[in-house]
């Protein structure tokens, strides 16, 4: 389901490539090339205080291109300096900005643009997918006015705030950290060429100065368009905002980021909409708080009668029982309301967010136990596949009529499901879950010895044997699955396993992502003679939290939720035997098109080691993205909004 339908929306988007905050792209012989463009901040690309029909645009771009652009701070070099910022820290751009621009107004946002966007046309939708953002400086100010400036003192100005940008959060006093989450304020396009020039300050139709602290990385917003090109603008970086903005700021600062810009033809929109890994968003304002709210809630109804078929008593009485109405901003001259429905309660049909149900199910099932629909949340099903006769324990999570189908392989010792299903009340963590949202048939795989598959005759797993095991279960899931293209997923040293598997059988694996990658291209593993019997580790609570490095970046309830069902999995470790046989990993065998991801600071993946493999890679569709703020195990941890926008991106960017 999207967040527009026909006439009032436009099929689900289709992005090609995959950016985080840092990004190395090729594209695929033959494959249609998405450009990027980088946009500076500069005296000549800015459009201080106004969206207008008559701006001239400062760059043009064709649907699907990739913009980096930076943005500035909005305000001048001497407040800054007056309430404390060190003349040395203060952009250079910035003040070349400040001392060169003499076209302001009539609102006060530096914005970077227009960005004109070949081939959209009034009456089209500009979708606006943010892919990244990044914090360029170290500090953001918050003023005090607002909806009710009554509560700020005489002497309160401005206060600069100082960004830790290595843990993501600030310190707003002793006591209290305010956690990062970066998004422009303001992301619009000209208004229709009859209201002039329009002040930056209220949001509209044309969306503007939003403020709303939803559209991070990872989400998107449509915008109706109302001249041609559509004279994108982006700006009014926030480093943390509460809704409301009540005060009249965020944390204001400057900020950087890529998006990309998609004209969406033959549909229309209203008003500005969005959608988040995990809601849709319907939105309204005006100068009135009563009246934006029900823009906000009549669009909302109009998505759920348009999406779902629901009559409109039906979708009034579903956004009142299901979704939640919250105030964007009060601050702004006209005042913001959005509904954020949740895509959760959408249990059944193609955008079913579960799998199939049943108990364990052995390999041979018909297709009519396919059709069954798991809501999200519910155990997985236990299948059991044979690989040279060894039963091999998969775990599986399906929506009724999935587009594509995946397979997951860990790097850990114990079983696939506290790294890909983990189940915490309050938190959703789980990659199946959001797996199956997308639209995948996802397969979790207990590699031998780990969970619930046994161990060999041996004892040991060994390289060559989890790449045979991997190519076994991906034939078996393909017949499974009719012959739906299968991609495949390595974490740690499971993306070691992936990528043998890939070279081995690359005409099983449609799309390969190595994700936490430890191993260095070239490093040679010495030969090991026979290790005799495995010693019989015990798995500790110590080990089963090692992938979790940068603290605070999991919730203690999710950490010993993850302790628990890692120690209940499998208290006893699985072993690697003759570990020479890595020496056969060689990137340029690996054909088929690759996505490499890695955390900020991840120790255990270095990033040289990730620049070589992503670089020695012999196919040109791939991709190298890094997760800002992570560390080994951002699938599970705060950063993981990125994380999953870098696998939609790459594995759904043709509509499969």
């Amino acid at each position: 389901m999207s967040i527009l339908t026909k006439a009032r929306v436009f099929p689900r988007p289709r992005p090609v490539v995959v950016v985080a905050a840092v990004a190395m792209l090729g594209a695929a012989a033959g494959a249609t090339a998405q450009s990027v463009h980088h946009l500076a901040a500069t005296p000549s690309t800015v459009a201080w205080g106004y969206y207008w029909a008559e701006a001239k645009p400062v760059l043009r771009v064709r649907s699907g291109d990739i913009v980096e652009v930076e943005t500035v701070i909005t305000s001048s070099p001497s407040r800054l300096e007056g309430a404390g910022v060190a003349p040395a820290d203060i952009q250079p751009s910035l003040r070349a900005i400040y001392d060169s621009v003499t076209d302001r107004g009539p609102g006060g946002h530096i914005l970077t643009g227009p960005i004109y966007v070949e081939g959209a046309e009034p009456g089209d939708v500009l979708e606006v997918k943010i892919l990244s953002t990044s914090l360029p400086i170290a500090y953001g100010y918050n003023g005090c006015s607002g909806f009710v400036r009554e509560h700020c003192a005489r002497e309160g100005g401005m206060r600069i705030l100082p960004l830790d940008r290595t843990h993501m959060v600030s310190r707003f006093s002793p006591g209290i950290t305010i956690p990062l989450s970066p998004f422009f304020g303001s992301m619009g396009v000209a208004p229709p060429p009859s209201e002039g020039r329009v002040s930056s300050t209220p949001p509209g139709r044309h969306a503007g100065n939003l403020d709303n602290r939803e559209l991070v990385a990872g989400t998107s917003l449509f915008i109706p368009v109302h001249v041609p090109g559509a004279l994108f603008e982006i700006g009014d970086g926030h480093a943390a905002q509460g809704d409301g903005e009540v005060d009249q700021t965020a944390i204001e600062t400057s900020l950087d980021g890529r998006v990309q810009l998609t004209v969406h033809k033959g549909h229309t929109l209203e008003w500005p909409r969005a959608e988040t890994p995990t809601d849709y968003i319907a939105m309204g304002t005006d100068e009135d708080l009563t009246t934006a709210t029900k823009t906000a809630i009549g669009q909302a109804i109009e998505f759920l009668e348009d999406e779902k078929g629901l009559s409109e008593m039906e979708a009034y009485r579903l956004v009142s029982v299901a979704c939640s109405v919250r105030i964007t901003e009060l601050v702004d001259g006209k005042m913001g309301v959005h509904v954020m429905i949740p895509k959760s309660i959408f249990t059944g049909g193609p955008e079913s967010t579960g799998g199939s149900a049943g108990p364990d199910t052995p390999s041979g099932e018909g297709s009519e136990y396919l059709a069954e629909v798991r809501p999200a949340g519910a155990a997985p099903v236990r299948l059991t596949v044979d690989s040279d006769h060894h039963a091999m324990a998969l775990w599986m999570k399906r929506p009724q009529k999935p587009r594509a189908a995946i397979l997951l392989l860990h790097g850990r010792t114990w079983s696939a499901l506290p790294d890909f299903d983990l189940q915490v009340p309050g938190e959703s963590l789980s990659l199946m879950d959001d797996l199956v949202g997308q639209g995948f048939a996802v397969y979790a795989l207990d590699q031998r010895g780990y969970g619930e598959t046994p161990r060999d005759d041996t004892g040991w797993l060994t390289p060559d044997r989890a790449a045979a095991d991997a190519g076994n279960v991906l034939r078996w899931i393909q017949e499974r699955e009719g012959g739906l293209p299968v991609d495949l997923l390595g974490w740690s040293q499971g993306s070691m396993t992936a990528q043998l598997t890939a070279q081995r059988y690359p005409e099983l694996v449609h799309r390969l992502v190595l994700y936490g990658y430890p191993f260095r291209p070239g490093a040679v593993v010495p030969a090991q003679d026979d290790p005799g019997d495995p010693p019989r580790r015990a798995t500790t609570a110590e080990a089963a939290a090692s992938d979790f490095i940068t603290p605070g970046s999991i919730s203690r309830a999710a950490l010993d939720a993850y302790v628990k069902a890692a120690l209940s999995a499998d208290p006893v470790r699985a072993d690697w035997a003759h570990a020479e046989q890595w020496n056969a990993l060689d990137p340029a065998a690996v054909t088929v098109p690759t996505l490499v991801i890695r955390g900020e600071h991840d120790p255990l993946a270095p990033q040289e080691a990730n620049e070589a493999l992503f670089s020695g890679l012999g196919t040109m569709d791939r991709a190298l993205v890094v997760i800002p703020g992570g560390d080994h195990a951002v699938l599970l941890e705060k950063p993981r909004v990125y994380f999953l926008a870098a696998l939609e991106s790459f594995l759904v960017r043709d509509g499969a």
